[in-house]
C-alpha cells in the first residue's frame, strides 16, 4: 500500500535524520537517487554527506557493486509491480575502497507531488559477526529516545512513538501530550492487546503480529491498522525498528506512524470502482469470475449453483424505447436479483445484457431448480405495475458443482451450453445441464458473441459469408498485405465500424505494434502513434482479454483513467478485441 505524504520532504529528510539507525529515502527512477540519508548511513559506508553529491551525483546505484545492481534493479522493480516490501541483500562501496554486505528493507510510498519514493532501513551483514541479532540497532542504555529528540510533529500526519519492552509501555511523541503536558504513556501494550480502545477490535490481531516481530528484533516491521484519535479510527501505517541492548535481547521498539486515512479510503474507492459494474452496482466481469475462482479453488464440499443469464430481446427493448430505459431496465434487474440472492452469493454483470450468478453452499439439485423458477417469475413480473407496459423475460442456463465441474471454465461452458438450449426452446425460461440432453450453441442457432452484442444497434449478417469471403481473399490474392488490408476494409464496412486493425507482438513478447490498420470515411489514421507499445502501459493488456480471448468495452469513459486515456487519445470510445494466441504468447 503506498502512503500519501502532506508533510514537506524537509520533514521526512529531519525525520530520519534523527533515527538511530540507518535510512534511506530515494526517488524510484533508473539511478535511485538519494534525497536523504541519516547519520546511520554514513557510518555504515564512511563517506560523509558532500560525498553523495560531489562523487556520486546522489545516485544509490553508483555505490552498489556493478555485479549487484541489475539483480537489485530487478528485484526492486518486481516488488514494486506486486506491491510487496522491498527486501534486499548487495554490496555498497565503503569509503576505504572496500565493498560492504547489506540488507535493505523497506517500502514504496508517494510524496505530495504523487511521485514515487523508496523509504527503508540499511543494515550492515557484518555487524551481526559479535553475535548480534542481525536486524537490530544496539543501543547502550534503555534511556528514552522520545526524551533526548524533539521532533516538532505537531499538525503534521507524523508521530513516533517508543516501546520499551520491559516495562511494557509505549510514550507517544509531542503530538500525543496529555494536559498536563507530560507524554502520554500506555501501559501493558503487548499483555493485553485485546483491551486496548485505541486499537479497531478488527485490527486487534494484525497490531499484535507486528509487536510480536519488533519483540523478536526484526530489521524492519510495518503494518496498516485503524487507531482511535479521540473522535474516530482513522488508519495509519507504522513502521517499527526493534533496538537491542548488549544481552542481545530488544529493549525498545522505536516506531513512525503515518496517517493514511484519506489515502486508505481513496484506494477502497477505486477498489470498488475497479470491482463494480458502473451502471448496475453488480461485480464487473473480471471480479466476478476473480471470486468464483477463489472460492473453488479451495474446494468446497456442498454443492454450488452456477446461473448464466441472457435477457431476450434486449436490442428491441432499446430500439423501442431507448437506451435510458434499457439502462433503467438493466438496473432493475440488477436490484431484482440481488434482493433474491444471499450476501455470501456472487452476482454479476458479465455483458451488455448478460449476468452470471454463483450460490454456494445449497442444499441439493432441487434447491437450484427451484430459485432457477423464481428468477424467471421475478424478471417477468418487474415492471408489471408500471404505468408503461415493458416486458421483460430472461433464458438461464444452471450448472452444478461438483457434478456437471469442479472449475470456473468447466461449469461456465456447461451453463453456457444450458443458456443456448433454454434460448433454442423459445426463450423466457430456464434449463439445467444434462449431459445426456445437451447440445452445442452452434446447434442450437446461437452463439456467444451475438449475445455479447445483441443491445447493439447492428446487425451482423451472415458471418459464415464473410469469413468465406475473407478466406478466399487470403488463399487467391499473392500479395498478402494487400490481402489483409482488404479484408480489414471487408470487417470495418460490413460492421461499420471507425477503425479496424491489426497488432502484433515483437519476437521478445514486451511490446506490440500497430501492423495492419483500415479507417472509415472520416476518420484519422493512428497508425503511426501506436507503435513499439509496452504491454504495462495500462497495467499488463494480456489480462484485459477474458475466457474467450475478447475484450469488449461498451463505453471508454467507464474505464480506469489509464486505459481510459490510452483509448481516447485515439479518439475511441467503445471497441472489441480478439486476442490469437501462440501457447501463452
Amino acid at each position: 500500500m503506498d502512503i500519501h505524504l502532506e508533510q514537506s520532504n524537509s520533514l521526512i529528510q529531519t525525520l530520519i535524520g534523527r533515527l538511530p539507525v540507518g535510512i534511506l529515502y530515494c526517488d524510484f527512477d533508473e539511478i535511485l537517487t538519494i534525497e536523504g540519508a541519516n547519520e546511520g548511513f554514513f557510518r555504515l559506508t564512511g563517506f560523509m554527506e558532500p560525498d553523495l553529491e560531489e562523487r556520486f551525483h546522489n545516485s544509490l546505484s553508483a555505490i552498489i557493486h556493478p555485479d549487484d545492481f541489475t539483480k537489485v534493479a530487478e528485484q526492486v522493480a518486481r516488488q514494486f509491480l506486486n506491491n510487496e516490501p522491498v527486501s534486499i541483500e548487495c554490496r555498497i562501496l565503503c569509503s576505504d575502497g572496500s565493498y560492504k554486505q547489506v540488507e535493505y528493507s523497506g517500502r514504496f510510498i508517494n510524496d505530495s507531488r504523487s511521485a514515487e519514493k523508496l523509504i527503508g532501513v540499511i543494515v550492515g551483514k557484518a555487524e551481526s559477526s559479535d553475535g548480534m541479532n542481525p536486524g537490530a540497532v544496539l543501543v547502550k542504555e534503555p534511556e528514552s529516545f522520545l526524551g533526548k529528540h524533539d521532533f516538532g510533529l505537531k499538525d503534521t500526519h507524523i508521530m513516533i512513538c517508543e516501546w520499551d519492552i520491559a516495562s511494557d509501555t509505549l510514550n507517544y511523541s509531542c503530538n500525543r501530550k496529555g494536559k498536563d503536558g507530560t507524554e502520554t504513556v500506555y501501559n501493558q501494550i503487548a499483555a493485553q492487546v485485546s483491551s486496548h480502545k485505541w486499537i479497531h477490535p478488527e485490527d486487534t490481531q494484525v497490531y499484535a503480529e507486528l509487536l510480536e516481530k519488533l519483540r523478536a528484533g526484526s530489521i524492519y516491521a510495518a503494518a496498516e491498522f485503524r487507531i482511535f484519535n479521540a473522535e474516530e479510527y482513522i488508519w495509519c501505517q507504522v513502521h517499527g525498528v526493534a533496538m537491542c541492548g548488549r544481552q542481545e535481547k530488544p529493549v525498545k521498539a522505536l516506531c513512525i506512524i503515518f496517517n493514511i486515512d484519506e489515502r486508505k479510503q481513496a484506494m477502497d474507492d477505486l477498489k470498488i470502482r475497479a470491482e463494480r459494474d458502473a451502471l448496475t452496482g453488480l461485480y464487473n466481469r473480471k471480479e466476478t469470475e476473480k471470486q468464483i475462482r477463489a472460492y473453488l479453488e479451495e474446494k468446497p464440499e456442498n454443492i454450488c449453483a452456477f446461473f448464466m443469464i441472457d435477457t431476450d430481446n434486449f436490442k428491441q427493448i432499446n430500439d423501442t424505447n431507448g437506451h435510458m430505459l434499457g439502462d433503467i431496465v438493466l438496473t432493475e434487474m440488477a436490484y431484482g436479483m440481488k434482493k433474491m440472492m444471499r450476501e455470501s452469493d456472487v452476482v454479476g454483470r458479465i455483458g451488455g445484457d448478460e449476468f452470471l450468478i454463483f450460490m454456494k453452499n445449497i442444499t441439493s439439485r432441487e434447491a437450484a431448480v427451484q430459485k432457477a423458477a423464481d428468477l424467471t417469475e421475478m424478471f417477468r413480473r418487474l415492471f408489471e405495475n408500471e404505468k408503461r407496459s415493458i416486458h421483460v423475460t430472461c433464458s438461464m442456463g444452471v450448472a452444478l458443482y461438483p457434478d456437471d465441474g469442479r472449475d470456473f471454465r468447466t461449469l461456465y461452458n456447461y451453463a453456457d451450453r444450458a443458456l443456448y438450449q433454454a434460448k433454442s426452446q423459445g426463450k423466457d425460461g430456464y434449463v439445467v445441464y444434462d449431459t445426456a440432453n445437451s447440445r452445442l450453441p452452434e446447434e442450437t442457432g446461437y452463439s456467444s458473441i451475438s449475445a455479447a452484442i445483441e443491445s447493439q444497434p447492428i446487425s451482423l449478417g451472415d458471418s459464415s459469408d464473410l469469413l468465406t469471403y475473407i478466406f478466399k481473399l487470403l488463399c487467391n490474392m499473392e500479395d498478402l498485405e494487400q490481402a489483409v488490408n482488404l479484408s480489414l476494409e471487408v470487417v470495418g464496412k460490413r460492421f461499420d465500424v471507425s477503425r479496424a486493425y491489426i497488432f502484433e507482438t515483437n519476437d521478445v513478447g514486451k511490446y506490440y505494434k500497430n501492423t495492419y490498420e483500415w479507417c472509415n470515411e472520416g476518420i484519422e489514421p493512428e497508425i503511426q502513434n501506436l507503435q513499439r507499445l509496452d504491454y504495462y502501459t495500462a497495467g499488463d493488456y494480456r489480462e484485459l482479454f477474458g475466457e474467450d480471448s475478447i475484450y469488449y468495452c461498451r463505453n471508454t469513459h467507464l474505464l480506469p483513467p489509464v486505459q481510459r486515456k490510452l483509448f481516447e487519445d485515439q479518439g475511441i470510445r467503445s471497441f472489441l478485441q480478439y486476442a490469437l494466441w501462440d501457447k501463452e504468447r
